[in-house]
């Protein structure tokens, strides 16, 4: 029932993204970007934990930009040998990252692995994307559970990525599904 439930979620959204013109999703990306820059949070931080977005998910690649120029650590997501995600360190969005696994951009295997214990009393934020976000701060991605690893392994403050018509009041959840320090 619950796998049922999450399927059609992820169907419905799946098409509102697929949906959006290219000029929309520039739009709505840059839109985003602007806000993240001017919260509170993401000025204080020193570290910026990012993604790469694929079928139509918000772009942050202003925000990204922004937050190289400001001299804040970035990193993305890293599939490893042995299947398990960790951040690496970017300072160059062109030269830094390559398409890995699912055909998403990722750091290249000579960008520095970013240890969880390298960060114990530093501001990190970590943008997580998904396919629907709730009020209570739990997140619907693809079903891999790539997120709620990264999530149960960083220590950072957490932010869901989406466009309005991802909100929704709630999703059904499983126990390992982590939940959200704010959506955005």
């Amino acid at each position: 029932m619950l796998t049922t439930e999450k399927k059609r979620i992820r169907d419905t959204i799946k098409k509102k993204r697929a949906s959006l013109t290219t000029n929309e999703h520039k739009q709505l990306s840059k839109r985003l970007s602007q806000k993240l820059i001017t919260l509170p949070i993401i000025q204080e931080a020193h570290i910026i934990l990012g993604y790469s977005s694929v079928q139509k998910e918000p772009d942050l690649t202003y925000f990204y930009e922004h937050c190289l120029d400001h001299n804040k650590q970035l990193a993305f997501p890293r599939s490893e040998e042995n299947g398990a995600y960790h951040f690496a360190g970017v300072s160059d969005l062109g030269s830094d990252l390559t398409k890995g696994g699912f055909g998403v951009l990722e750091p290249t295997n000579t960008c520095f692995l970013l240890e969880p214990e390298m960060m114990p009393n530093e501001r990190v934020i970590m943008l997580v994307p998904g396919l629907a976000f709730d009020k209570e701060g739990y997140r619907l991605g693809y079903g891999k559970g790539i997120y709620d690893g990264l999530l149960r392994t960083y220590p950072a403050y957490s932010i869901g990525i989406g466009y309005a018509f991802q909100h929704v009041d709630e999703l059904p959840r499983d126990p390992w599904d982590q939940r959200l320090s704010l959506v955005f």
